[in-house]
């Protein structure tokens, strides 16, 4: 949504492109000057929004190599929020 702050529009629409197939495990997510750039925004924004999102597992830091989307986790029980992106994403697209 558009009155959420940069940082959280960024992480929604990382989300959404795992849960739309535009991403997959192991592809690399924009560098943090790309995307910034895209959004307009600074450095430090596109980094909190990484860095909430490795948190939440759905992406990761690979030295060398930036920042990749995650692979899936192993047990259901982790997966709830993706599948809550998954199913916000439906929801907006109707």
């Amino acid at each position: 949504m558009a009155s959420d702050p940069i940082y959280q529009q960024i992480i929604d629409a990382v989300e959404r492109s795992i849960a739309d197939g535009s991403l997959q495990p192991g592809d690399a997510v924009l560098s943090v000057r790309e995307m910034a750039q895209r959004w307009n925004c600074t450095a430090g924004t596109v980094q909190r929004a990484y860095r909430e999102l490795a948190q939440r597992n759905v992406v990761v830091a690979v030295p060398g190599k930036g920042t990749q989307v995650a692979e899936p986790p192993l047990t259901t029980s982790h997966s709830m929020p993706l599948r809550r992106a998954v199913i916000v994403h439906q929801i907006e697209s109707l």
